[in-house]
């Protein structure tokens, strides 16, 4: 009923409440090293607001729309509106928002609308029901001029880029001409910074401290912590190295099938039939992903191998399967099981099985379910009747949720004497 469905809620914000980070972490840096000094100031959060924009600006220059930014970033711009950060306030986040209160929904903030403007545009929305009022009043003022849904486009250029209207980035490319003293650059340039070249610059929403919330002894968010750990910080590869190559604004992970596909390795043994079995193995290596795969709690990847008939139906009793997950509650008190993969780690699904006499076909595959945790809780939310203001966002969040997923990998084996087997297109390579 709605009663126990408003319980799985605060549950679950108020674990994200303790475990959200307010710095990133930890012990393998010293305390006066210079990028985690700027870092600890520049994701302070909840942000500042950026104030009044100086006069020097002109409404472009000034204005916190990532669509401003466009006209001189064009490139920037089209990767990150196809981005995740880019919906980081879809409608799973901004379907439970609705139902929570400033002080519930501000640790949310933190990272999926990071910006004092967005806070606001959001308080005003939910105050007003999206209507602004007669002379413009809101629950907390907004001084720079902003759309009235700036909270809607999730992590913005100027998550990133922007504090107190001042500009920030990364050091300017080496093969680029340099600037005269006569250069004007429009918002007057920007401050450049090697953090931004760090991976300790997304380790701001990707790693829990280390006293962060914590299931079965490890954190519930430590993808920066996994990739210390790994071969690729050892070589110094960073996220930005993959997530962000030749600093697009891509960030491409788990939802990426291309993405993913880079980071593992799939190999098949030969099948055989023997005494009336037909067995092989199938095996995925985290090669080079550079963090636990999958990282955090919420995707599954799914190993399977069975039988079909000549009309391609599954026989019964035939499946065998190895799930990669790190699968929970939907409170976050329990780990029920942990078996995602480590830097160099194996997974291996070995099939063995009797050979049906229907048999013509033998399918291994693997699929990718980006957002299983999160499908888990919207229908958990739908089913218990969670009818308050964001139920059709919760709806649309579980049809995006599930329309994520993905065939990362599939082959076919014609079982029989002499069959070949055969490949999909849409899968993986072997390497």
């Amino acid at each position: 009923m709605y009663n126990k469905v408003k319980k799985i809620l605060p549950i679950l914000i108020v674990a994200l409440l303790l475990a959200m980070v307010r710095s990133s972490s930890d012990n393998k840096f010293p305390s006066n090293d210079e990028v985690q000094h700027f870092l600890d100031w520049y994701w302070d959060r909840p942000l500042a607001a950026q104030g009044h924009p100086p006069s020097t600006l002109n409404a472009l220059e000034a204005s916190l729309e990532p669509e401003a930014c466009k006209r001189c970033h064009p490139s920037q711009f089209a990767d990150w509106e196809k981005s995740r950060h880019a919906r980081a306030m879809g409608p799973g986040v901004y379907g439970q928002i609705l139902d929570m209160t400033e002080d519930e929904y501000q640790n949310c903030l933190d990272c999926h609308a990071p910006l004092k403007e967005q806070a606001d545009t959001l308080a005003k929305t939910r105050f007003y029901g999206g209507i602004k009022p007669l002379g413009g009043a809101s629950p907390t003022q907004v001084s720079t001029p902003v759309s009235e849904h700036l909270h809607k486009k999730g992590l913005i250029c100027s998550t990133c880029h922007l504090r107190g209207y001042q500009w920030f980035g990364p050091p300017r490319r080496p093969d680029l001409p340099p600037l005269t003293s006569e250069s004007r650059l429009p918002h007057n340039g920007w401050n450049s910074h090697k953090a931004f070249e760090d991976s300790r610059f997304c380790a701001a929403c990707h790693q829990f401290p280390a006293n962060g919330y914590a299931i079965n002894g490890k954190l519930l968010e430590n993808t920066y912590n996994e990739w210390k750990e790994s071969p690729q910080a050892e070589t110094g590869q960073t996220c930005q190295s993959c997530h962000m190559p030749n600093r697009r604004h891509l960030w491409r992970g788990i939802h990426d099938p291309k993405a993913v596909r880079s980071g593992v390795d799939i190999q098949v043994s030969p099948v055989k039939i023997t005494d009336g079995f037909v067995s092989t193995q199938l095996s995925m290596t985290n090669t080079a992903t550079g963090h636990y795969f999958p990282t955090y709690v919420t995707p599954k990847i799914v190993m399977q191998a069975y039988q079909e008939n000549k009309q391609g139906k599954l026989l019964e009793n035939t499946l065998q399967q190895t799930i990669i997950e790190r699968h929970l509650s939907l409170d976050l008190s329990t780990e029920y099981f942990d078996t995602r993969l480590a830097p160099g780690q194996t997974a291996i699904l070995n099939y063995q099985a009797p050979l049906k006499p229907q048999t013509t076909t033998l399918v291994l595959i693997i699929k990718v379910e980006p957002d299983a945790f999160y499908t888990r809780l919207y229908q958990t939310l739908l089913e218990e009747d969670f009818t308050d203001k964001g139920t059709t966002l919760i709806l649309q969040a579980l049809a995006e949720s599930t329309a994520s997923n993905f065939t990362l990998y599939q082959k076919r084996h014609l079982v029989f004497p002499g069959a070949s087997p055969l490949e999909s297109p849409n899968g993986a390579r072997l390497i």
